[in-house]
């Protein structure tokens, strides 16, 4: 795995908005955005996480922008952005999910917040 792979993204964002549901905090889309930079994500590969977030139903308080000559839509957030409880299900329950977790351990890049 690498720090941009797509897992390993999809597992951050996730257990940020789980940790910030848990804590009754409201999550922060320019965290998200800073953790997408940092990895070295471009804009179409952020989008088209948040699509694939927002299509399987993983993610709710997102909506899908078309704009106009870019690969994917862009990305709109409001104040019930949050994780589901499918989006919970699956990042405690897919292997994938425990691939990353294990991946961002290893490297030290678990943020506190990431300890489920």
């Amino acid at each position: 795995m690498a720090r941009n792979d797509y897992h390993v993204i999809v597992y951050k964002i996730l257990a940020y908005l789980y940790y910030c549901l848990k804590n009754g905090e409201r999550p922060d889309r320019e965290h998200i955005n800073e953790m997408m930079d940092a990895a070295g994500i471009g804009q179409d590969y952020s989008d088209y996480i948040f699509c694939n977030l927002i299509d399987n139903e993983l993610i709710q308080g997102a909506t899908k922008i078309p704009m106009v000559g870019h690969c994917f839509p862009g990305i709109k957030t409001d104040s019930s952005f949050t994780i589901t409880p499918k989006g919970i299900e699956y990042l405690q329950s897919n292997s994938m999910m425990t691939k990353a977790a294990g991946f961002l351990k290893a490297i030290g890049e678990i943020a506190p917040w990431l300890n489920l």
